[in-house]
């Protein structure tokens, strides 16, 4: 498996784990972007990066700190 399919492998699970807690989930596929996944429910707006062979770089860390986020809103890494 390559790392491609091994990062959308661990996103799919985050999205079912998520979806087990009662978020429904969009995916940024093949975005690049800072965010993997938005999960939402009545009362808050989850923003996951999921990282499969390490923690965020220091640059990756910086640009997610320095992003806001709604009220309701919180940033997560899942490894």
């Amino acid at each position: 498996m390559n790392t491609a399919a091994k990062g959308r492998h661990n996103e799919h699970r985050t999205i079912t784990l998520l979806q087990a807690q009662g978020y429904a989930t969009v995916r940024s596929a093949a975005s690049k972007g800072l965010w993997d996944i938005v999960a939402y429910n009545g009362l808050e707006i989850v923003f996951v990066q999921v990282k499969t062979n390490g923690w965020p770089g220091r640059q990756e860390s910086q640009a997610m700190a320095a992003e806001t986020v709604p009220v309701n809103g919180r940033k997560v890494i899942y490894r």
